[in-house]
């Protein structure tokens, strides 16, 4: 189903903050490859806030 939705390109790790029962992102997400956990979590709301990429912390 994610690869039908092009999933990869079009979903945004969000919280479900304050509420306390979740689904841990790290389980949920850890049958899909690497450079789609990357996008979820975190490329694809760079690109669509326009934010530049990030780097690591000096």
């Amino acid at each position: 189903m994610l690869e039908w939705l092009d999933g990869e390109h079009v979903l945004m790790f969000a919280t479900d903050y304050p509420h306390w029962d979740y689904d841990d992102p790290v389980h949920v997400l850890r049958a899909l490859p690497e450079p789609a956990r990357q996008r979820i979590l975190c490329d694809n709301a760079l690109e669509l806030y326009g934010l530049p990429p990030t780097r690591p912390a000096a």
